[in-house]
């Protein structure tokens, strides 16, 4: 059983190829978590797609037609980052910000959650959140972007609710939510940066 496990967290959060990136700079770290030619059924025309199908079970258990679609102004769409900016596991014990610049393209909101590389539940913490969304008051940036800090401690300079504690003794992975993601979104003309190591 341990074998089996340490295989399908491998295979989930280090995905075989063609692992679909978000962004054509081969740096961005944001990769689509369904990765299937075929989400739905897991068939192609010559195999069933094991690894990807397995990936996404062991992440996420369970999915909706809607993330496999591609509808613009609908729908929901999911981008994963598991590393830093300089190809870093994601540690607990380390502070990285994430900025999410202005007019980002969705109708509805967006969301970030941070999530427990061992249990793939949501981090715990004594801070008892998990999320930053736009739904809530966030502190902007002079210039509409939003500057999100996740870290086992608060930065005397960051706002508490652009602040997502994280847990020292684990290592986490982020899920970035675009709920009805506008044209901008899939056409890229809208871009955001890697999770980046802050000192």
């Amino acid at each position: 059983m341990l074998v089996g496990e340490t295989w399908a967290m491998s295979n989930s959060l280090l995905k075989r190829d063609p692992v679909k990136h978000w962004s054509d700079d081969p740096k961005s770290q944001w990769q689509y978590i369904l990765f299937m030619e075929s989400p739905l059924d897991q068939m192609t025309d010559t195999h069933m797609e094991i690894d990807a199908r397995s990936a996404y079970t062991y992440e996420a258990v369970t999915m909706s037609a809607a993330a496999t679609m591609n509808l613009v102004d609908a729908g929901i769409q999911y981008l994963a980052a598991y590393k830093d900016d300089d190809g870093r596991w994601l540690d607990g014990a380390k502070s990285y910000e994430l900025v999410v610049p202005a007019n980002v393209p969705m109708l509805n909101f967006w969301s970030v959650v941070l999530y427990d590389n061992d249990t793939r539940g949501m981090i715990i913490n004594p801070q008892g959140k998990t999320e930053v969304n736009s739904r809530q008051p966030l502190v902007a940036n002079a210039d509409g972007a939003v500057r999100l800090v996740l870290s086992p401690q608060k930065p005397a300079d960051v706002p508490e609710v652009n602040w997502i504690q994280t847990n020292p003794e684990k290592g986490f992975f982020a899920y970035f939510r675009w709920y009805s993601p506008t044209m901008a979104f899939f056409d890229r003309s809208w871009k955001m940066g890697n999770i980046k190591e802050i000192h």
